[in-house]
């Protein structure tokens, strides 16, 4: 359990990171190489959400999210709990 919290936190902060660095560059999508470099594990999340509007699964870390938005899954939408 200490290993998958740590995975969760590790992933979350990868996402902070991402996520201020888009902000900066007026940027909403992230490819999957830059999450792979930041550390970031797809396979562990804390909750899946179903967005509302496309049906498409959004896959959470904590406070950040990401969801596919192409066929290939190399591009993410990133989102951010309010």
């Amino acid at each position: 359990m200490i290993a998958f919290t740590n995975k969760i936190l590790k992933n979350h902060a990868a996402l902070k990171k991402i996520s201020e660095s888009l902000k900066l560059n007026k940027q909403t999508l992230v490819n999957i190489d830059l999450l792979h470099y930041e550390g970031f594990d797809s396979g562990i999340y804390s909750e899946v959400t179903i967005n509302e509007t496309n049906g498409k699964k959004v896959y959470w870390s904590l406070g950040f999210a990401i969801e596919g938005v192409d066929e290939s899954k190399n591009t993410f939408k990133l989102y951010k709990r309010k």
